[in-house]
């Protein structure tokens, strides 16, 4: 046969055909697989542009300033709201409690008691100290005039009536000390406060040597003499002292005295006698109403005379703890009021009547140091005496460099 005799033949694999149709069609679910996921992917890639779009978005918004220009930032953590404001709240009160802490622990200065000041511009924290010159009626200083020398009367109970006789005797230590002619006007026994209104030797004679009354005797006034009625009431109950008493109040020119001293001890504090006049009872039935009254009769009758009140020395309640320590004056009431009320309110009345006053309570003595000059809870012994001494000396000689200038 020749070969143009051949017919043309068309090669068909008919496995080859299949296998390719077979391929062909896993591929196209393949693809399809592929072209679904690829869909899938690329939502989620639009997606997450978007959030980073709108992250971004934020981001800048927040992150811009007051001139617009943007800021550069990390991401961000979100923190649940209910967390962040109690941890802002907790971290407030904290610093709010230790700072109240740190104030209270740090403030004021701490001052030695035993080191009392030595002259006009010391200075004495927590003191009611209030040492003023005499002034004349525009308030200008006024010197004392010592050509005769100084002339110094007392007012009060215990603590210059005690041992008067003695040369361990505060008046007599004062005498000596200052230089000075003491007239002794103390009543052993007695208190600042009355109990009643006026003097009833019915009731109570020993109102009739209270503050006021006293005070009131010591001018050129007509009043009645009560401290006469009441020594012949209380007869030999009466203080061994108050003849001679009378005797200076009743004859005593006290507009040739250079200073009145007052110094009543706690005796109205373990009566239970009121420490200030409320409005139902008058001034003169407490104890630093009586002060005023008694101060202000004083000032107006020796006007030339300088005024210096004392305070009570500290003094402990006559009650004991477990230990048989003394307990606080500032614990026990025997009235309505602890002693430091007392000390606080003569305070007052002095600094409003421009008289001076010497702190015996907190500067002179306090709690800590008291028991050294106590020979009992409340009685000065001879070491509490010089102490009282030193202190009114420093009164006495606050304003000397002044006159010397």
């Amino acid at each position: 046969m020749r070969i143009q005799d051949i017919p043309d033949l068309e090669i068909i694999d008919l496995d080859h055909e299949a296998f390719s149709e077979k391929n062909n069609s896993k591929g196209r679910l393949k693809e399809a697989d592929m072209d679904q996921s690829g869909l899938e992917d690329a939502d989620m890639d639009q997606s997450g542009l978007e959030d980073t779009d709108m992250d971004d978005s934020a981001s800048e918004d927040e992150e811009t300033d007051d001139d617009g220009d943007p800021e550069e930032s990390g991401p961000r953590k979100k923190f649940p709201l209910n967390i962040n404001i109690h941890i802002v709240l907790l971290v407030v009160v904290v610093v709010t409690i230790s700072f109240i802490l740190y104030k209270y622990l740090s403030w004021g200065q701490i001052v030695d008691p035993e080191e009392t000041p030595s002259g006009p511009d010391d200075y004495v924290a927590q003191s009611y100290d209030s040492i003023l010159p005499l002034t004349d009626s525009e308030g200008n200083m006024v010197a004392p005039n010592l050509d005769d020398g100084l002339s110094i009367a007392i007012f009060g109970n215990g603590p210059f009536a005690e041992d008067r006789d003695s040369a361990d005797g505060l008046a007599n230590m004062l005498a000596d000390a200052a230089g000075a002619t003491v007239y002794n006007c103390s009543i052993s026994g007695s208190y600042l406060a009355s109990t009643q209104p006026a003097p009833d030797m019915t009731v109570n004679p020993w109102d009739a040597f209270t503050f006021y009354w006293m005070s009131l005797f010591s001018t050129d006034l007509e009043v009645n003499d009560y401290f006469a009625e009441a020594m012949s009431a209380l007869g030999a109950e009466a203080p061994p002292e108050a003849a001679q008493v009378h005797d200076i109040l009743s004859t005593l020119d006290f507009d040739t005295i250079d200073v009145i001293v007052v110094m009543y001890d706690a005796a109205d504090y373990f009566a239970g006698r009121p420490a200030y006049s409320t409005e139902t009872i008058p001034d003169i039935q407490s104890f630093a109403g009586n002060l005023k009254v008694g101060l202000e009769i004083l000032k107006q009758q020796h006007p030339n005379t300088r005024i210096i009140v004392m305070s009570p020395a500290y003094a402990f309640s006559d009650q004991t703890d477990e230990n048989g320590s003394y307990i606080s004056s500032d614990i026990v009431r025997y009235g309505e009021d602890v002693l430091s009320t007392y000390v606080s309110k003569a305070s007052e009345i002095t600094g409003a009547l421009q008289v001076s006053f010497v702190d015996n309570f907190y500067v002179t003595f306090n709690e800590d140091n008291a028991a050294d000059y106590l020979s009992d809870h409340a009685h000065l012994n001879v070491d509490g005496r010089k102490k009282v001494i030193d202190r009114l000396l420093y009164a006495l000689n606050y304003y000397d460099l002044f006159f010397e200038e």
